[in-house]
C-alpha cells in the first residue's frame, strides 16, 4: 500500500510538471548541468590546468571549442570543471542556511511569546539589510576564501528558511 501511495505521488508530480513546458525545460537543463559536473573528467576535452604556450589567446577552433586563455588553457575544459565548484557552492550554501534557519524558526515557533518576538525582530532587522551588501560585508570581515564566501552566502539566506519554518 505504501508503494502505491508513493508511486501515485510521484506520478502526480510528474503529471503536473509535464503541463508546464518551461518547467520541463528547466528540469532538463538542471539535470544536464549536474551530469556535466559529475562526468567532467570524461566530457572535458583537456585537463583544466594544462598549459600550452603555443596556443595562448586563441579563438575557437576544433581543438579548443571556446578558445584558450593567456596561459594556453582550454576555456571549455575550465568551464566544465568549474561547474563542479558552482554546484558545490550552491548546494552547501542552501543546506547550511536551511539547517540553521529551520532550527531558529522551530525554536521561534515552539516558544511563542518573548522568545518568538525577540528572534523574529532580530530576523526582521537582519532581513532589512540588502543581501548583496550583507554578503560583501561578511566576505570583507571574514577574508578571501571559498569557505568564507559560502559562510557569507549561507548567513544571508537564513531568515528566509527561519520564516518558512516558523510559519509551519
Amino acid at each position: 500500500m505504501n508503494k502505491e501511495r508513493k508511486k501515485s505521488w510521484i506520478s502526480e508530480v510528474w503529471r503536473q510538471l509535464r503541463k508546464n513546458k518551461l518547467a520541463v525545460i528547466a528540469l532538463i537543463v538542471i539535470v544536464c548541468l549536474f551530469l556535466v559536473a559529475i562526468f567532467a573528467n570524461f566530457i572535458a576535452p583537456h585537463p583544466f590546468d594544462e598549459q600550452n604556450s603555443k596556443h595562448t589567446n586563441e579563438g575557437p577552433s576544433a581543438q579548443f571549442p571556446l578558445g584558450t586563455d593567456k596561459l594556453g588553457r582550454c576555456e571549455l575544459s575550465r568551464l566544465i570543471y568549474g561547474s563542479r565548484q558552482s554546484l558545490a557552492i550552491g548546494l552547501v550554501t542552501v543546506i547550511v542556511a536551511a539547517v540553521i534557519g529551520v532550527i531558529i524558526g522551530s525554536i521561534s515557533g515552539f516558544y511563542v511569546g518573548k522568545v518568538d518576538n525577540i528572534l523574529m525582530r532580530i530576523l526582521d532587522i537582519y532581513q532589512s539589510i540588502p543581501m548583496f551588501l550583507l554578503c560583501v560585508t561578511l566576505a570583507a570581515i571574514l577574508g578571501p576564501s571559498l569557505r568564507k564566501a559560502i559562510i557569507a552566502l549561507s548567513f544571508s539566506m537564513i531568515p528566509q528558511y527561519a520564516r518558512i519554518s516558523r510559519a509551519s
